[in-house]
């Protein structure tokens, strides 16, 4: 496993235009497959669909539910449905998919499914787009457990690109990641949701992480994807940067209310979204892709109570021979319960546009 993602100039002149924070304390390059951890299909591409991506994982009521969105041959292109499968033996099998939200008229796409849940009850929220990335609503589903299907509870013009399940915050808040924009337009601005009264289905209010779209050397943020940790009242934005090799993270000290300027990170994620939270155990979690070309995803673990994450393994590294492919991996989401990390992402099978979802269950006490 090689980082071989290129630093060019003007990478160099934007990481001396920021100050760094630092966050690792261990060699990735040096990272390796565990045989600890098992990786079990959540869909294969089939006959209907062909692509799949963005998955969402979390567990209600003892069982696992996993989210994504579909398309037949391409990505987010022509009929995009939001569709989900429960698993009732941790994640080894999982049901027929159904389908949560789709238009058969294939003027509206629906992406990417993300949950939450607040008083023993699970939502779902989702976007709807008039094309690619392109944001006209946020919508909320409540899932029925008897009936196993998510309902629409209300639907709202919020140009707010969603990218991680819900985060909560020790001020009794939740937090929200995602990006900003026009009302269907292309959302270029990271930012977070804030639901003041710590409720799902009510009003979310929005605050923008920077002014603009724009880094300090002038270059637009492209999918400026948001994934947090939040450690008390300071809560960390890792923020995807497609058009610099430079891993961007904001930081607030008042719960998401303001943020700074933007930092370098030292640990290495490209042009793909992230995931990150923190265990039950105190230790947050990170996990990315190594290089632009999806090859080789990690997750890293910091020690208790503290940034400095020690410790990692690679969850994915080439081809599979656990699941017979493997030509990229990326998109991960994860869900901590019963002492396992469940991490979802995507793989991609080859060249084409044939995607998947793969799951990973980790043990926590294993590492």
């Amino acid at each position: 496993m090689t980082n071989n993602t290129q630093t060019d100039e003007k990478d160099l002149l934007l990481k001396n235009m920021l100050s760094q924070t630092n966050f690792l304390n261990t060699d990735i390059e040096k990272l390796k497959k565990s045989d600890k951890v098992k990786s079990y299909f959540v869909f294969k591409p089939d006959d209907e669909f062909r692509f799949c991506h963005e998955a969402a994982v979390t567990e209600y009521h003892g069982r696992l539910i996993a989210a994504w969105y579909n398309n037949r041959k391409s990505e987010l292109i022509g009929y995009t449905p939001i569709r989900f499968a429960v698993s009732e033996d941790e994640g080894k099998s999982w049901s027929l998919p159904k389908t949560v939200a789709d238009d058969p008229s294939e003027k509206i796409l629906y992406c990417p499914p993300v949950f939450g849940t607040e008083n023993d009850r699970l939502y779902m929220f989702l976007n709807q787009m008039t094309a690619p990335d392109h944001i006209h609503s946020l919508d909320l589903y409540i899932y029925n457990e008897d009936e196993n299907e998510f309902g629409l509870l209300w639907s709202e013009p919020i140009p707010f690109k969603l990218n991680t399940n819900v985060y909560k915050t020790d001020n009794g808040k939740l937090i929200l990641p995602g990006r900003f924009g026009d009302l269907d337009g292309f959302p270029q601005i990271p930012g977070v949701m804030i639901s003041d009264s710590g409720r799902i289905n009510t009003e979310w209010r929005g605050v923008r992480i920077t002014d603009g779209k724009t880094l300090p050397d002038g270059t637009e943020f492209i999918h400026p994807e948001v994934s947090l940790i939040v450690d008390k009242n300071k809560i960390y934005a890792f923020c995807r940067n497609d058009k610099r090799n430079v891993p961007i993270v904001f930081i607030s000290d008042d719960f998401g209310e303001h943020w700074s300027k933007p930092y370098v990170s030292d640990i290495p994620f490209s042009s793909s979204k992230i995931y990150s939270g923190t265990l039950s155990d105190g230790r947050n979690y990170f996990i990315g892709t190594l290089n632009a070309d999806r090859k080789t995803l990690y997750i890293l673990f910091s020690d208790r109570n503290t940034m400095k994450f020690t410790s990692g393994f690679l969850l994915q590294d080439g081809f599979s021979e656990e699941l017979g492919c493997g030509y990229q991996w990326s998109y991960p989401s994860a869900y901590e319960s019963n002492g396992k990390l469940f991490v979802v992402y995507t793989v991609s099978f080859n060249r084409e546009q044939e995607r998947g979802t793969v799951v990973s269950v980790i043990d926590i006490n294993d590492f």
